[in-house]
């Protein structure tokens, strides 16, 4: 079973007020007009203290292949909206298919997961019912820009890179498929892919020899990500 990473259930609280100002929000910028790398995290359209913590907005680009690890939340519903690309959304062990237009209700609760299964950059509408502390996660990632050099999506790729090795190296007996399902990862091909980008071989011979070279040269080439 695909290792499941729960919401951290920290009780919130948000005023009653709500934003009375009409607003627009345009193309690649946040909802306080700051222009920001959109192929990084999801930000920010509406915020939670525009509308009293009752719900907020996020827009998110995906990379071809991304896919973050299953999960739930335990007080938020998630409505997601495809607008660009082809996805693949996995509730309650029941797979979607989602093409342009076409969206989905994830209740709370509920463990998903999804994965842009094209070929190229991915764009989407994320809708959290309340607000809860997603917007505060999501500011946290794009900050792990600052602190490690290189994006959240790519740091993310790189750690799992490195789980699957370490699980590998620590039970030889565990399967490479079990692995991939164990870490997240839609299916094998896809851990393959990451690792001829970041270690330059399969994952069969890369368990032998990792060159830091390969991984360094990975990150400069940013495309390959």
């Amino acid at each position: 079973m695909s290792q499941l990473y729960y919401e951290p259930a920290e009780p919130w609280a948000y005023a009653v007020f709500m934003n009375s100002e009409v607003f627009v929000v345009q193309r690649d910028v946040d909802r306080w007009g700051k222009r920001i790398d959109c192929s990084v995290s999801p930000f920010v359209k509406v915020s939670s203290r525009d509308t009293g913590g009752a719900w907020s907005m996020f827009e998110g680009v995906v990379a071809p292949g991304f896919a973050p690890p299953l999960h739930l939340h335990y007080c938020q519903e998630e409505w997601f909206q495809v607008n660009e690309g082809e996805f693949i959304f996995e509730a309650d062990g029941t797979q979607y298919a989602l093409k342009p237009g076409e969206s989905i209700l994830i209740p709370r609760m509920i463990a998903h997961r999804f994965q842009n299964t094209g070929t190229s950059a991915g764009r989407g509408l994320i809708l959290t019912q309340p607000s809860g502390t997603l917007e505060k996660f999501f500011e946290e990632f794009l900050s792990l820009l600052e602190y490690t050099g290189v994006s959240p999506i790519v740091f993310t790729r790189i750690a799992r890179f490195e789980s699957a090795l370490r699980l590998k190296g620590s039970s030889s007996l565990e399967s490479w498929t079990a692995i991939a399902h164990m870490l997240g990862y839609h299916d094998q091909m896809h851990m393959t892919r990451d690792f001829h980008v970041l270690a330059g071989d399969s994952p069969g011979r890369s368990i032998m020899q990792v060159e830091p070279e390969h991984i360094m040269s990975a990150l400069r080439q940013k495309e390959a990500f």
